[in-house]
């Protein structure tokens, strides 16, 4: 298993799209996880991404509910990671994102996403004040108004939660022709749709 508690670095950028698969006759559209691929510093992932409060919330309760039935579809899958990451936002709709736990295939179940939510939810009060200090003192060109927004705003935790199917730097992926990866990347997210299916339904 690997942890990463705090990271000591946080990273900027990334490119992500997201897409929205089923349908909730109970769920607004923004509740319900979504997939979501994201080129960052170490490749491009196809995720499964509870990001938004309320879709945290969606995937933490269902992973409750049906402990057995999400277990059994990870399984199912076989090559997914988990991936979570603080957010801290300094202003509307932008965050300071903190890789917090990054966990290979097979090393997490649906127990381990629920209780890394709550080992965050007891440390939420003491790394708060930390990884603000440390996102001011490492963004100098933040204004007054977004660190008042920092410092105000955060007083939650959020989480976002990524299964995640990783195609990383030195894969064989980027060495494919463009349709081929096309492929590789449609195949990857038709792989995630059963564990859409157990979200929405």
């Amino acid at each position: 298993m690997h942890r990463w508690q705090a990271a000591k670095e946080f990273r900027r950028g990334g490119v992500w799209w997201a897409y929205r698969f089923g349908f909730s006759e109970n769920l607004p559209p923004n509740d319900v996880p979504n997939i979501s691929i994201i080129l960052n510093s170490m490749g491009l992932d196809v995720c499964l991404n509870a990001e938004l409060q309320p879709s945290q919330k969606v995937m933490l309760k269902r992973n409750k509910r049906s402990t057995l039935d999400f277990d059994r579809l990870l399984d199912d899958h076989g090559g997914l990671w988990l991936k979570t990451y603080l957010k801290f936002e300094h202003q509307p709709r932008f965050y300071h994102w903190i890789l917090a736990d990054f966990m290979e295939p097979g090393d997490f179940d649906a127990a381990t996403i629920l209780r890394l939510r709550l080992e965050h939810e007891n440390s939420f009060e003491h790394n708060q004040e930390y990884w603000i200090r440390k996102i001011i003192s490492k963004n100098k060109g933040l204004s007054e108004s977004l660190i008042h927004h920092l410092e105000n705003r955060n007083k939650r935790l959020n989480l976002a939660i990524r299964l995640v199917e990783p195609f990383q730097k030195n894969a064989a992926y980027w060495s494919l022709p463009f349709v081929a990866q096309t492929n590789e990347i449609v195949n990857a997210v038709k792989r995630l749709k059963p564990l859409i299916d157990f979200f929405v339904k």
